[in-house]
């Protein structure tokens, strides 16, 4: 059941906090707790998250769900990775921009500040900035896409796409996650499904975040070059993300049952509980499935 099994031969943890600590509403029963006596422990703990926003956003967003931010040893997001390429290589371009809606979780309202950038059409666009998946931003300003909510790529959507791939625009994807735990407990589709029908229909890709090997190459920089990677571990609740991406670093991880995966293992709340153990036939049908196995796994992040 329980996170820690493992620290006694790592160093540093590394956790995608966005779904192992926290729901994006509130921390997760037993997170903080865990992540307390981590850091009690000393041990170092370094979140990598494919949140779409700019490093000082997320940061502040896990400060007001109660966990110590000073305490971390560095915080590396996919939004954060995606602007540092743009401010090198798109600074003052054109832009179709797939966003998400003012006030939901994942707005970061300055999230372009700074790069002078310009939001028009296809025809006159010199790429395509997939941040988000409720909104399309242009010329004529932003059009609901509907996508978060339904899953269903809409005739908007479809035609956005089409217009791009006409004319070959190079997509960023600043968060190539495909789903998400909502905390209503209903799924929600994120901006990586933009970027995987955008792929379907012939167009370029560049991915930041997990599972491709940059994100976890951002973190070694963090790390150090002295910490071989045999001392991190990775946590993560994504078969698809983390542990196929924590698979191709080379680092160990720590798989969370009790998470986006909850309902294709069958986790019950007696699973969480304590009272019952995770089959472990579900748990290598996932692994063969999803081509991704773990280090260890536990139903929950806690101590």
């Amino acid at each position: 059941k329980h996170a820690p099994e493992s620290r006694s031969h790592t160093d540093w943890f590394q956790c995608f906090a966005s779904r192992v600590g926290a729901t994006g509403q509130r921390a997760l029963p037993g997170a903080l707790h865990c992540f307390d006596q981590l850091v009690s422990s000393k041990k170092a703990v370094l979140v990598l998250s494919n949140a779409s926003r700019r490093r000082s956003a997320a940061v502040s967003k896990l400060a007001r769900l109660g966990f110590d931010v000073s305490a971390l040893s560095g915080f590396v997001t996919s939004g954060e990775e995606a602007w540092q390429h743009m401010a090198s290589e798109m600074r003052g371009k054109k832009a179709v921009w797939f966003t998400w809606e003012q006030g939901y979780n994942n707005f970061n309202d300055d999230y372009t500040s700074g790069l002078d950038l310009k939001f028009t059409n296809a025809e006159e666009a010199d790429f395509v900035l997939c941040q988000g998946s409720q909104l399309v931003l242009q010329d004529d300003g932003a059009t609901p896409i509907e996508l978060m909510r339904s899953g269903r790529f809409c005739a908007v959507a479809e035609k956005v796409l089409g217009e791009c791939i006409a004319r070959d625009l190079p997509m960023i994807c600043a968060n190539p996650d495909l789903y998400l735990a909502m905390p209503d407990g209903k799924r929600g589709y994120m901006p990586g499904l933009l970027a995987k029908k955008y792929e379907e229909l012939g167009g370029r890709v560049r991915y930041f975040g997990k599972p491709h090997s940059a994100a976890f190459d951002a973190c070694m920089r963090v790390i150090g070059s002295d910490v071989p990677r045999s001392r991190v571990l990775h946590v993560g609740d994504s078969l698809v993300h983390d542990i196929a991406g924590a698979n191709r670093a080379g680092v160990d991880s720590l798989f969370i049952a009790a998470g986006i995966h909850a309902d294709e293992i069958g986790v019950t709340p007696a699973h969480i509980a304590g009272d019952e153990q995770i089959s472990l036939q579900a748990l290598h049908h996932m692994y063969q499935e999803y081509d991704a196995k773990p280090t260890h796994v536990a139903c929950s992040f806690e101590w």
